[in-house]
């Protein structure tokens, strides 16, 4: 009888993480990396006499949450919170940041997500004047075009594309070098040959999230993604995997849940780093599985197979 996991313990262990993985790839609340008195979240209701006045009184703050708070504008204290790393305004009202933010030299986390009467381009312009933005969300936009304004943040590594309505990937994505994680989760009419070409160009990309985005096809120049380490591809109709995705030499995890998989290809045996395929949720058989752990017996499978 073939051995699927090591353990019982490992088994548990290890699908706790993917499944924690498969769910944004285990993103945390941000908020959870900081001490109490360094975060500062408001909920739905406050008003932006209530906010500003609260921001005087918190000046040490790293964290701001304003999230669906009903104001229109920044409230002018942000200003005063040198200390802050990450600022969510997502789900407002507010028309687009202002020129003051760049003053926030310790500030690398924006979310705009739901911020649906936002100047998108006047906002990306003010933060692409700020020193340190490593992270930005901005799903849930109704972004038809990639804005362009993304690629003057030169420091981005971390972008956060879902829910939106994207096709194509501009040339100009080239200029976000240090960009090491993407999300498209959520965007049904990608072009998902454009998006991997224009992918390619960036050497420090480790991680693509493409959940939920109506694919039938993943095209054969996958292998261009040549240092990815975490590929997601759940809640898809992908019936065939590319033989080229055997070039993806550094890839640690690959997650399937959900497709239309009915083989696996031979030359995934290549995979030397996979760690871990989530192929639940696949009319795959268990002759399927046993032919991949055959040709790579230290990857954990997680699935149920006929």
């Amino acid at each position: 009888m073939i051995r699927f996991l090591n353990s019982r313990m490992k088994s548990f262990f290890i699908a706790c993480l993917i499944i924690l993985f498969c769910n944004c790839q285990a993103k945390e609340n941000e908020y959870t990396q900081y001490e109490k008195r360094d975060t500062l979240i408001f909920v739905d209701g406050e008003s932006y006499q209530e906010i500003n006045n609260s921001l005087l009184k918190n000046t040490n703050v790293k964290y701001l949450d304003i999230f669906a708070s009903s104001i229109d504008s920044l409230p002018t204290n942000v200003k005063y919170l040198k200390k802050l790393r990450v600022l969510v305004v997502g789900g407002t009202n507010i028309s687009s940041l202002p020129n003051w933010i760049n003053n926030l030299e310790d500030l690398e986390e924006v979310n705009l997500a739901y911020c649906h009467n936002i100047n998108l381009e006047k906002s990306l312009e003010v933060l692409a004047k700020c020193s340190n933005i490593k992270k930005l969300e901005l799903y849930n936009l109704n972004l038809k075009t990639f804005p362009i304004g993304i690629t003057r943040i030169k420091k981005l590594e971390v972008l956060n594309l879902s829910q939106n309505n994207l096709k194509e990937l501009p040339v100009e994505i080239k200029e976000l070098k240090y960009l090491s994680e993407i999300v498209f989760d959520g965007n049904s009419n990608l072009k998902i040959s454009n998006i991997i070409e224009m992918l390619s160009s960036l050497d420090n990309l480790r991680s693509l999230s493409l959940i939920n985005c109506a694919i039938e096809t993943i095209p054969s120049n996958i292998c261009k993604l040549s240092n990815l380490e975490y590929l997601i591809l759940n809640n898809n109709n992908i019936s065939k995997l590319p033989k080229s995705i055997g070039k993806l030499h550094y890839l640690k995890r690959l997650l399937l849940h959900m497709n239309n998989l009915t083989d696996l290809p031979n030359t995934m045996e290549k995979l030397k780093k996979l760690e871990a395929i989530v192929l639940s949720g696949n009319p795959l058989t268990r002759d399927n599985i046993i032919n991949l752990k055959r040709m790579l017996p230290d990857v954990v499978v997680l699935g149920n197979f006929n």
